[in-house]
C-alpha cells in the first residue's frame, strides 16, 4: 500500500507541483488549501506525513502543528513545514510546535524528498497502536474548540513551570525548595502523603515526607519503605536507616479529634525519577487512600512538575555542593581548617556574649609519620579516611569536626562543659585504640592523644588562646607516653 501525505497549502501553484513530483514517486497525494481544511484531512485521511505550509488562512501552520502534536491521537504523524521564510526565528519556532522538520521552499533542491524519505522510513518503526487509525469527520466548532484546549493545555503548564521556577527565586536552601514543589503540587493535585528522595552523595539520602492531609503514622511508615524500594529500581542503591536523613513537614491543616479514623494504608501510588542532565537525581511518590487518585490527566501535570523540578532541584544541590566542598576537606570529607576557624570564632562570641559554653578537642593520630613510612602514603590515606569515619560516630549532630592539618582533627562541643568533653574524649581515645584498620596488618594498632578544653573554664581572651591551650594539652598528652586524653590548663 502506497504510503499517503498530506499537502496543506494555500497556493493551487504549489499543491500541483507538489502533488505531480510525489504522485511520480508512489505515493498517494491529499490536499488542503488552508489551515482548518488541513486539521479535517487529518483525522478524515489518517495520513503518514504532512508537508505544512506556514502561511495559510483561517490557521497558520504554526497552530496547525501544535493542534496535531498536542492530540494523543495524532502526535505521533511527523510533518514537515514548508515556508519561504528563511529567518532563524521562524525554524526555531517551527521546530518547537513539534514539526520534525523546516524546509525553505525551493523545488530545484532535493533537500524536501531527502527529507520525506528519511521520515518516512524512520515512521516505520513507530508501533501500529501510535497511529491514527480512525477516520472521522470533525466540525470547525470542534477544531476551534480543540485549538482552545490546546491554549489552555499550554498556559496551564506554563502557568506551573512558572511557579516552579519562582520557588529557586526566593529559596536558596534545597531543604526549603523541595518543600515548596511539594507544596506547589498540591495546588493541582489531591493526595495524602507526598515524597521526594534525593541522593545527595555515594554514601547518603534525604527524604522530604510532605503530608497534605492527615494520616496514620503506620501510613507514613509503609510509604517511606515503598520509596526506599523505588530508590533501588530508579536510583540502583539500597537505603536503610544509616543513610538516610529524613524531614517531616505536616501541612494537614486540621488535624482530626482522636475520635477520628486516620487512613492507615494506601489504595493509589505513583512514583517518577527526577531527571536532570539524562541523571536520575532522586524519586517523587504521591500516595493517596482513595480509589483511582492518578490518572493520565494528573501524571501528565505531575510530568510538567518534576521536569521543571528536577532542573531546579538539581542547580540547587550542585551550588550546594559547590559550596560544601569549599569549606570540606576532600580525603577525609570533614571540615577544613578554614571554616573550623570560622565556627570556633563564631562559637567564641556566641558564649562570650550569651554567657554559655563549649567545648573544644585537638586530636593528633600517634606516630603516624611511622604508617607513612612503613606501609605508604596510599595506606595513611586509608588509616585518616577510617579514623576520620570513626570520629564522626562519635559525636552528635550538633557538634562539629574538622581536618586541622595533616594527621591531626579538631573537633567543638556546643554546650558541653570540661567534664563532659573529658569523657567524650576518652570515649573516643578508647573507639580508636580498639578499631581494626581494614588494610593494615592486625598487629597494628593506631591511637591518638587528645587535649581536651571548654570555655569559660578554660580562661582566654579569645579563641586563638583557648586553641592555644588545648594544644598544649595536646602536646603533654603526646610527651607523657601518647594514647591519653590531658585537659587544658
Amino acid at each position: 500500500m502506497a504510503q499517503k501525505i498530506l499537502i496543506a497549502d494555500d497556493s493551487p501553484t504549489i499543491v500541483e507541483m507538489l502533488k505531480f513530483a510525489l504522485s511520480s514517486e508512489g505515493y498517494e497525494v491529499v490536499t488542503a488549501c488552508d489551515g482548518v481544511d488541513a486539521i479535517e484531512m487529518v483525522y478524515k485521511e489518517a495520513p503518514d506525513l504532512i508537508l505544512l505550509d506556514i502561511l495559510m488562512p483561517k490557521m497558520n501552520g504554526y497552530q496547525v502543528c501544535r493542534l496535531i502534536k498536542g492530540d494523543r491521537d495524532t502526535t505521533s504523524i511527523p510533518v514537515i513545514m514548508l515556508t519561504g521564510q528563511d529567518q532563524p526565528k521562524d525554524k526555531f519556532w517551527g521546530l518547537e510546535t513539534g514539526a520534525d522538520d523546516f524546509i525553505i521552499k525551493d523545488f530545484e533542491s532535493m533537500a524536501l524528498f531527502e527529507a520525506i524519505e528519511r521520515i518516512l522510513k524512520e515512521q516505520k518503526n513507530v508501533s501500529s497502536d501510535k497511529r491514527l487509525n480512525k477516520k472521522e469527520t470533525v466540525s470547525f466548532d470542534s477544531i476551534l474548540s480543540r485549538l482552545n484546549e490546546l491554549l489552555d493545555k499550554k498556559l496551564f503548564q506554563t502557568t506551573l513551570m512558572n511557579l516552579v521556577n519562582h520557588i529557586a527565586q526566593t529559596e536558596d536552601k534545597c531543604e526549603d525548595i523541595v518543600r515548596e514543589i511539594l507544596h506547589v503540587i498540591t495546588r493541582v493535585v489531591n493526595y495524602h502523603v507526598g515524597m521526594i528522595l534525593l541522593k545527595e552523595n555515594d554514601e547518603t539520602s534525604h527524604l522530604t515526607v510532605y503530608v497534605n492531609q492527615a494520616v496514620n503514622e503506620t501510613y507514613i511508615h509503609t510509604m517511606i519503605e515503598k520509596i526506599k524500594q523505588d530508590a533501588m529500581k530508579y536510583l540502583g542503591y539500597s537505603i536503610d536507616k544509616t543513610n538516610i536523613h529524613i524531614t517531616t513537614f505536616n501541612q494537614a491543616a486540621n488535624i482530626p479529634s482522636k475520635e477520628v479514623v486516620l487512613p492507615h494504608k494506601h489504595k493509589t501510588y505513583t512514583s517518577l525519577p527526577l531527571m536532570a542532565h539524562k541523571d536520575v537525581i532522586g524519586v517523587i511518590s504521591l500516595s493517596s487512600p482513595d480509589d483511582n487518585m492518578f490518572n493520565g490527566e494528573v501524571i501528565d501535570i505531575l510530568n510538567v512538575v518534576i521536569n521543571e523540578s528536577s532542573i531546579v532541584i538539581n542547580n540547587v544541590m550542585l551550588h550546594e555542593e559547590i559550596k560544601r566542598m569549599a569549606i570540606t576537606d576532600g580525603l577525609t570529607k570533614c571540615y577544613n581548617h578554614r571554616h573550623f576557624q570560622e565556627i570556633i570564632a563564631n562559637e567564641f562570641n556566641r558564649c562570650k556574649r550569651y554567657n554559655s559554653f563549649f567545648a573544644l578537642i585537638l586530636i593528633d593520630i600517634d606516630h603516624f609519620k611511622s604508617v607513612n613510612d612503613v606501609y605508604g602514603h596510599r595506606m595513611g590515606d586509608s588509616v585518616l579516611r577510617e579514623v576520620s569515619a570513626c570520629l564522626k560516630k562519635c559525636i552528635r549532630d550538633v557538634d562539629f569536626i574538622a581536618r586541622y592539618g595533616g594527621e591531626e582533627f579538631a573537633m567543638i562541643f556546643p554546650a558541653t562543659k570540661l567534664s563532659s568533653a573529658h569523657q567524650t574524649a576518652e570515649r573516643i581515645r578508647q573507639s580508636i585504640e580498639n578499631m581494626a584498620f581494614s588494610e593494615l596488618p592486625a598487629e597494628r594498632q593506631i591511637t591518638i592523644s587528645l587535649g581536651v578544653s571548654s570555655y569559660p573554664e578554660i580562661l582566654a581572651q579569645t579563641q586563638y588562646e583557648l586553641i592555644e591551650r588545648t594544644d598544649q594539652a595536646l602536646y603533654r598528652a603526646k610527651h607523657g607516653g601518647r594514647n591519653k586524653a590531658e585537659i587544658a590548663v
